[in-house]
């Protein structure tokens, strides 16, 4: 079931990645379609300086939390890049937030010197 214009339903078929995982999104009138996507607001630059033992713990949680699982998703699209906010379960839990507190992901801060 697709929900308002700027939320989707999906099932998340596999993590990938900290950062990425594939769903497949239900777009309406029985049309779905599989994505990777990446989590919204997550420093990249934090990401690819993780050590592998961080990347797989971040990559364990995010899996334990949301493959296999329907959840919602609140896209954006930068460039060829698509991002998305993830949330799931019952209270809609913000999974960016979660990992951010448990210190797996840091949010990206613009910097004052980025020009906007």
């Amino acid at each position: 079931m697709m929900l308002r214009g700027d939320r989707f339903r999906a099932n998340v078929t596999r993590v990938m990645g900290p950062d990425m995982f594939e769903s497949e999104i239900d777009l309406g009138f029985d049309v779905t379609i599989t994505r990777r996507l990446k989590l919204a607001g997550v420093d990249s630059e934090h990401v690819r300086s993780l050590s592998q033992d961080d990347a797989q713990k971040a990559m364990e949680f995010l899996r334990s939390r949301v493959e296999g699982q329907s959840v919602v998703l609140r896209p954006s699209r930068k460039g060829e890049h698509f991002y998305t906010r993830v949330l799931y379960g019952s209270e809609e839990s913000d999974i960016l937030e979660e990992m951010t507190t448990l210190g797996l992901l840091k949010r990206f801060e613009r910097n004052s010197n980025d020009g906007d």
